[in-house]
């Protein structure tokens, strides 16, 4: 069983697969397993991967989509993202993000994703801390098509 939880003051959602909280503090978390202590560079000795998931939607229009470029206003010392674009079916395409010391990083999609439900995905695999300020994603529409 999962436990999610949402931080009441901003949104955010977090969800803990590995143990099954019954309830939970800032610093604390229970269990039928026992008492946990929350906070740390690491998840039971493994680094915390950091990911943020779009659902799926059709973004304001009915018609085909395609991504031009995904932006990404976050503070990081050094190191790499992924950017993942999620279509119809369940599949995913994840594409390398070089993140940048301070401003803006990018990732360009391939250009085969005609799609009109799309969903996206920001993870930064190996526990780095960073700060993410905004993601924008360039979504063009095709002009006349609206089915595959």
């Amino acid at each position: 069983m999962d436990t999610i939880v949402m931080n009441t003051l901003n949104g955010a959602v977090t969800e803990y697969s590995r143990f099954a909280f019954q309830s939970i503090t800032p610093s604390l978390a229970g269990s039928a397993l026992g008492l946990f202590a929350l906070g740390g560079d690491t998840d039971a000795g493994e680094p915390i991967v950091g990911r943020i998931d779009t659902g799926a939607r059709d973004w304001g229009s009915t018609q085909l989509k395609h991504i031009a470029a995904a932006y990404f206003s976050l503070r990081q010392t050094s190191g790499e993202a992924v950017f993942s674009v999620g279509v119809e079916g369940g599949r995913s395409y994840p594409y390398p993000v070089v993140l940048r010391d301070r401003g803006v990083s990018r990732a360009v999609p391939g250009r085969g994703i005609r799609e009109n439900f799309l969903s996206f995905g920001f993870e930064v695999p190996g526990g780095q801390a960073f700060v993410l300020s905004g993601i924008e994603v360039d979504i063009r529409s095709s002009k006349t098509r609206r089915v595959a």
